[in-house]
């Protein structure tokens, strides 16, 4: 059973969210090396990028991507597959379009709403 904090937080780098001219679409770096790749300036240059940190539960944040396409790429020790489809959870109850993977390791998966009336 998840553990639901009291106050959600923003994930790191959500602060800068507004800055970046494509703002339908965002990236959750996952993995051990997540921030260096969220860093990086080169690196998707003009997408918005967010962290999951390590050992961290999806459910501890307020995601900000409602009415987004989100891209979760994992860097370095990569999460586990059930982590993974708590975090596409959040995401879609915070309102995100879909939610793809781009982890390796695992096929690359779209997970989405069913309807998004429902959402």
């Amino acid at each position: 059973m998840a553990i639901t904090p009291k106050r959600l937080i923003l994930p790191p780098f959500a602060k800068s969210i507004d800055k970046f001219s494509r703002r339908d679409e965002i990236i959750i770096c996952t993995g051990s090396e997540a921030w260096q790749r969220a860093k990086s300036p080169t690196w998707f240059c003009n997408v918005a990028k967010l962290v999951l940190p390590m050992d961290e539960p999806p459910e501890r944040y307020k995601w900000p991507v409602s009415g987004r396409y989100v891209m979760v790429f994992g860097f370095g020790e990569l999460d586990t597959y059930h982590r993974l489809i708590e975090l596409s959870k959040c995401l879609l109850k915070r309102g995100a379009i879909w939610a793809l993977w781009l982890i390796p390791g695992h096929r690359m998966t779209k997970i989405e709403r069913r309807s998004r009336e429902a959402a």
